[in-house]
């Protein structure tokens, strides 16, 4: 039997301790989340340095706003 034919469901994938089901598990998750960490890598910059303009749908529009200093 082969791995592909053990189960379509996702349980059956999650719940499986086939070592090429996990492997292939870990690929697809590291891909996900390499997505999500470069899709949310802009707003962190932004969070980090305030003086730098805050990218919008309209052109040109806004900045960020000021610091308050203490």
């Amino acid at each position: 039997m082969s791995y592909l034919d053990d189960g379509y469901t996702l349980a059956s994938w999650l719940g499986s301790r086939d070592h090429k089901r996990i492997a292939i598990l870990y690929a697809v998750g590291i891909t996900a989340f390499f997505f999500i960490g470069g899709a949310a890598a802009p707003d962190r910059v932004y969070d980090y340095d305030p003086t730098l303009p805050r990218p919008s749908a309209k052109a040109g529009a806004g900045t960020a706003p000021a610091v308050p200093t203490a």
